[in-house]
């Protein structure tokens, strides 16, 4: 009897996960079309555009990322000439997932104008505790000395 029910919620398991990994192939992954436009981001694009950065890393499956985007988007309001905010998709850009060493989701990292990482943060976080992040880095992000540390 003992070995008929572990077989049942082995079976539970899964068919769960299969479910899931269909209804991935079928829906795909959905983003806002600013997302799916922005470039990889590198270090480099950002001494060229000598600004602070925020990439963030995630995936539309992910309700964190999502609730995130909301964050990202009062960030990119707020600092629109102070502040590069880029959002990167894991399942697009897996190369990039290696390179930057992302092992959860969401993934924020920060970089200063040259292009080096300055802090690093992981799960959810508001746009305000991003703001204290880069103020405690040395950059203001409400004037011009948000362009140069």
């Amino acid at each position: 009897m003992k070995y008929r029910t572990t077989l049942l919620r082995l079976m539970a398991v899964v068919a769960l996960i299969g479910g899931g990994m269909a209804m991935q192939h079928w829906v795909g992954n959905r983003q806002p079309a600013e997302t799916a436009a922005v470039a990889p981001p590198h270090p480099e694009v950002a001494v060229a555009a000598r600004l602070p950065t925020l990439m963030e890393f995630g995936m539309e499956s992910c309700a964190s990322c999502r609730a995130m985007q909301g964050q990202l988007d009062k960030l990119r309001a707020r600092h629109p000439e102070t502040l590069r905010v880029v959002t990167v998709n894991l399942k697009e850009q897996r190369a990039l997932a290696d390179q930057w060493r992302i092992r959860a989701m969401p993934t924020q990292i920060l970089l200063d104008a040259e292009g080096q990482e300055i802090d690093r943060h992981l799960g959810f976080i508001t746009a305000e505790a991003i703001r204290a992040r880069f103020a405690t880095a040395g950059l203001s992000l409400d004037g011009p000395e948000g362009l140069a540390p």
